[in-house]
């Protein structure tokens, strides 16, 4: 009797149109305080996703870890792939990863101002621009602020298969491995396993 009463009173102070207006944007705001912003699946598979662990260690790991890594999920996906079969891979990097800092331009001007003997001013403005690295203080240490990290660029693949003597299945890795890594056709060689 009670809740009859409250909707009652609600839906004579407020109208039906606005009382459904603040039941749906309730209803909004609690599905997304509930949603997963991160666009990661709650229930992931440990071979599918990265774990936090890696991810938090990912500053530490040498290019080969990362190297490694990238040769396993593209041996994992190529596997999968009908006509492939045993799959082994091989990849080789231009460079390392790189840690992009933020660094503030710090600007310097000096002016001269000269007499000669008649008497006349002569002056001179020079303006320099030098940058700053941007440091962060944890716990007594200074490090550098990290803007953003580049990963290694990827020089070459080298996809060995069972399939590999096959030309439809030799077309499909390369056009895999070029949308995969960015890298032209003539940057990936395949051929077949014994």
């Amino acid at each position: 009797m009670q809740v009859k009463k409250i909707w009652d009173k609600l839906v004579k102070s407020m109208g039906i149109p606005r009382l459904i207006l603040v039941l749906a944007a309730g209803a909004v705001l609690i599905s997304l305080s509930a949603a997963d912003f991160t666009g990661k699946d709650g229930g992931k598979k440990e071979d599918e996703a990265v774990s936090e662990k890696d991810m938090e260690a990912g500053n530490d790991k040498s290019e080969s870890e990362y190297t490694k890594r990238l040769e396993k999920q593209l041996e994992n996906t190529l596997a999968d792939v009908s006509g492939v079969g045993k799959v082994k891979v091989m990849i080789t990097l231009y460079s390392s990863a790189e840690k992009v800092t933020l660094s503030d331009p710090v600007y310097s001007s000096d002016s001269i101002t000269q007499s000669d003997t008649s008497g006349a001013a002569k002056s001179e403005q020079s303006t320099k621009s030098e940058p700053e690295t941007v440091f962060e203080e944890n716990d007594d240490t200074k490090s550098p602020y990290v803007v953003k990290e580049l990963e290694p660029q990827i020089k070459g693949v080298v996809v060995v298969a069972q399939g590999g003597d096959n030309d439809t299945v030799k077309k499909e890795i390369i056009e895999a491995v070029m949308v995969l890594f960015g890298l032209e056709s003539h940057k990936i060689k395949v051929m077949k396993l014994e």
